[in-house]
């Protein structure tokens, strides 16, 4: 597939970083190369360790051939970018392998998601604007939903530049990942900075994690940070049964690896021998996935152990996302006149840029289960008479599922979930999602009440004998 004409050739496509002389011979034989159609994308499996399925495919630039005066590059794309970076062709080359992944993920059937990297050295370039990546999965007809920006763990001098960026492509409801977590100090500052949406931890600590304990309890270290501000894991560099045992039994939400899939130009299945690792008989008392008793367990005695109403509504949604392998979730609770609904706890992305939304008894879908005070579940949400789009709403939404939190006075809060997809959610995962509501409206509701008792700066007193 060749390069676009303009990209190759505009002088504002193809900036130098600092002074490059014209006749640069490296520079030269890079844009010969993103002329000569060599680029390509494979893509790599992420892979839902719960299930087996594919969550996500990763875009991986690649080069099938390279002019004589880059033969000594070899194979590593990691290489060839930073030749393109000493070269000044760095952002041109990111801007090119961008386009073949969405000109790719736009001729595939289905709905799928991608990751594509972001290294922050484009930043460093004189030339870079924001917005080209937005603007070319806006011209496929791509939802921003179906596509994860990764950052990768390389500094350059305006790399907070690029966390501004993806701040704001989260907003516009992007996916936002950090690669390469756990490899330096660097990283760890960008988890508490960027509160990315996903976390992928580097291959270091993951390739022969199952017979070192010291990294072991490192990662689940990682794992419970994430959890902590609702973000996902992806184990990366997954080359052999034990790295995937291993990684489902430290609670690692996906994995990536040579075991589970490789790079392919077109993408093909999981591996069997993994699909059996993680619902055979060796993932029995590891994995979870739906229709399992010992999740809902989990749920009821975390929530016995949440010190406070804070923790307990963040861990009812975090468990819910994981139950019914969904993006989003949210719980509001009625405010003190029973009249409105305001979000309590989330976990992944906001529908609307505002999280104090008001919605009243009543008024759109989730009114609906307060004021009828029962489960629902719709598959076109916006064809729904009674659906409300308010101000700030980040994109479309297709599907709605959501449960009421009922307590001896009716109903006092909902749990919901949403989903760009249509028909996202099916019977079972309504019949999850009640259940969830029936755990947790107990233990939410005796916490509100002490907080309640306890009144400001005061301690709740333990009742007389």
């Amino acid at each position: 597939m060749m390069l676009d004409a303009n990209l190759a050739r505009t002088p504002n496509a193809l900036p130098r970083h600092g002074a490059v002389p014209s006749g640069d011979p490296t520079r030269a034989a890079m844009l010969r190369l993103m002329e000569s159609g060599s680029l390509c994308v494979v893509f790599q499996p992420i892979v839902d360790l719960s299930t087996s399925e594919v969550w996500a495919y990763e875009a991986l630039g690649r080069a099938s051939s390279l002019p004589p005066e880059l033969a000594h590059v070899g194979s590593s794309p990691a290489a060839l970018l930073d030749v393109a970076c000493e070269s000044g062709c760095l952002l041109a080359l990111d801007r090119c392998w961008h386009r073949l992944a969405v000109e790719a993920m736009a001729s595939w059937h289905g709905r799928v998601r991608v990751s594509l990297n972001i290294d922050p050295r484009v930043a460093d370039d004189p030339g870079f604007t924001p917005g080209f990546t937005q603007a070319l999965i806006m011209a496929a007809g791509l939802a921003p939903s179906r596509f994860m920006l990764e950052l990768t763990e390389m500094h350059g001098q305006n790399a907070d530049l690029i966390e501004r960026v993806l701040v704001h492509y989260a907003t516009q409801g992007f996916l936002v990942g950090l690669d390469d977590v756990g490899a330096g100090a660097q990283s760890l500052d960008r988890v508490l900075r960027l509160r990315p949406a996903v976390l992928k931890l580097d291959r270091s600590l993951v390739h022969g994690m199952n017979g070192d304990p010291a990294r072991l309890h490192l990662v689940r270290a990682l794992v419970e940070l994430a959890t902590y501000i609702g973000a996902r894991v992806v184990a990366e560099g997954i080359e052999t049964r034990d790295d995937l045992v291993a990684s489902v039994r430290v609670g690692a939400h996906y994995g990536q690896g040579w075991f589970l899939a490789r790079p392919e130009a077109v993408p093909g299945p999981v591996r069997s021998e993994a699909v059996t690792v993680i619902v055979g008989p060796k993932a029995q008392g590891i994995a979870w996935s739906r229709g399992e008793r010992r999740p809902l367990l989990h749920l009821v005695e975390g929530l016995a152990e949440s010190p406070d109403l804070d923790s307990a509504l963040q861990f009812v949604t975090d468990c819910t996302a994981v139950l019914l392998r969904t993006e989003r979730v949210s719980l509001r609770l009625l405010d003190a006149r029973r009249e409105g609904l305001l979000v309590a706890a989330r976990t992944g992305p906001s529908v609307h840029e505002d999280d104090a939304t008001h919605f009243a008894v009543g008024e759109g879908l989730i009114g609906r289960v307060v004021s009828e005070n029962r489960s629902l579940r719709v598959g076109s949400a916006m064809q729904e008479p009674c659906f409300v789009r308010k101000p700030g709403a980040r994109e479309a939404i297709g599907s709605f599922l959501g449960a009421p939190l009922r307590d001896l006075h009716g109903c006092f809060g909902v749990i919901a979930t949403t989903a760009v997809e249509r028909d996202a959610f099916d019977a079972e995962d309504e019949e999850i999602l009640r259940l969830v509501a029936g755990f947790a409206a107990p233990h939410l509701e005796a916490r509100r009440l002490a907080r309640l008792l306890e009144g400001p700066g005061q301690k709740m007193k333990k009742p007389e004998n």
